[in-house]
């Protein structure tokens, strides 16, 4: 006859040993030898805190917590949702847990119709005296039967908790929602955990040889366009399966957008690693009128070998500019001014102040000129293509030294936000859009 016996493995899980008649009944002696003799063990220290939120294991309690165990007559469900750092779909010691997570508990009323029964916010377990993070339990009366937990979909939603998120252990504890079966009488199942890491990637998109976030100028219609597409793997996951889709300068019509796979870019099919890079071209595209092509990147998360998790796809996009023809050149300025009386508007008595630097920078950051107020603060930046620019003061000669920036009806943030211009558009003196206020 085989006994099987459950242990500690080296990852901190029960794992079951299989053991023969005799092997038992000699362990058995042996246990009870030990039991006789005397301990001569020092006591188990107590942890002062686990800030990190990790648990030791979902099979025994840690030393000092409290019993899992829930009231009389009542059935447990829980576990934790937490932070998979190195991807193996086990919780270490040093993978905290995520908290502010929703977890809704669902009951199969019968042919596969789950109602939702209750739901709840991960975050401590109040019943121990630790500290833990990404912990969730549900409380059932009504055992028997199928169960779904479901890390919610709206976590996954623009600022959601995982926003940016996949399921890495998809294949430790299941899918998401996870199914979990009750039998009658009390019992608990806290074994149902999820664990998630970033994905995400970076698209940057090129219109022929002008740089990142400046137009390309085309002198005629019918012009020749090599469009570069940039993707970078900015997250924690591996990516497969990444698809390009340029709007071909129509939003509005998905019939002629130019879709770019692993059949002419192979290497977006990955697994791209983290930090990894591939660079795909669209080219010999005719350019007839001016346009703005926006392209989006959208892959899968997986681990190293491929294998696909689930949770959010990462997505990316950028645009280039095409412009056909001699732009009419654009402008933009305004003034930097002392703000006696601190209320954000450029009285008649307020002078403005001289040899102060200010940067223009393109729709990605990037400072591509510089100038000086004049004497009466005034500053300018002409001739520019029509497109995305911010303003910012930067200083560089100390002349606001001991100065605080104000903000009000006429006086903008340190950088401003994107000022977008359209050709000929001139954007300075108007008191708004690029002044700034400065008060002593």
């Amino acid at each position: 006859m085989l006994h099987r016996m459950r242990s500690l493995g080296s990852n901190g899980r029960l794992v079951a040993l299989t053991l023969g008649t005799f092997a038992v009944l000699a362990l058995a002696l042996a246990l009870a030898a030990s039991w006789l003799a005397p301990s001569t063990a020092a006591p188990f220290a107590l942890p002062a805190d686990n800030s990190s939120g990790a648990r030791l294991s979902d099979e025994v309690s840690a030393p000092g917590e409290a019993s899992v165990a829930g009231p009389a007559g009542i059935s447990l469900i829980g576990d934790f949702v937490w932070y998979d750092l190195n991807l193996d779909g086990q919780q270490d010691l040093n993978e905290p847990g995520i908290n502010g997570v929703l977890v809704r508990l669902y009951k199969d009323q019968g042919g596969g119709n789950f109602a939702l029964i209750t739901e709840t916010l991960t975050g401590d377990n109040p019943a121990t005296p630790l500290v833990e993070q990404g912990w969730y339990t549900f409380q059932i009366t009504d055992t028997p039967g199928t169960y779904q937990v479901s890390v919610d979909p709206t976590n996954f939603g623009p600022g959601g908790v995982l926003d940016g998120y996949a399921h890495t252990s998809e294949i430790t504890y299941g899918s998401n929602p996870s199914v979990v079966v009750m039998p009658p009488g009390v019992s608990n199942n806290l074994d149902v955990d999820f664990g998630f890491a970033q994905t995400s990637l970076q698209l940057v998109k090129l219109a022929g040889s002008a740089a990142n976030g400046t137009p390309l100028v085309l002198p005629f219609p019918g012009g020749l366009v090599t469009y570069t597409y940039r993707i970078t793997n900015t997250g924690e996951t591996w990516i497969i399966s990444i698809v390009i889709t340029d709007d071909n300068g129509t939003p509005l019509n998905p019939a002629d957008d130019h879709v770019i796979t692993a059949a002419t870019c192979p290497g977006l099919a990955g697994p791209l690693a983290p930090n990894g890079a591939v660079q795909c071209t669209w080219s010999s595209v005719s350019v007839t009128a001016s346009r703005t092509n926006i392209a989006v990147a959208e892959g899968t998360p997986s681990d190293e070998f491929g294998a696909p998790f689930g949770g959010d796809r990462p997505r990316a996009t950028d645009d280039a500019i095409v412009i056909v023809g001699t732009p009419q050149p654009a402008g933009i300025g305004d003034y930097v001014w002392y703000d006696a009386n601190g209320d954000g508007r450029q009285d008649v008595t307020e002078p403005g102040i001289g040899n102060v630097t200010v940067a223009l920078r393109n729709s990605v950051g990037t400072v591509i000129s510089t100038t000086t107020t004049d004497a009466d603060g005034g500053y300018i930046f002409v001739g520019l293509l029509p497109g995305s620019y911010s303003v910012q003061v930067t200083d560089a000669n100390g002349v606001l030294t001991g100065y605080t920036h104000t903000l009000g009806p006429q006086s903008a943030a340190n950088p401003t936000g994107l000022i977008t211009l359209s050709p000929g558009q001139s954007l300075f003196n108007n008191g708004v859009i690029s002044r700034f206020v400065l008060l002593d």
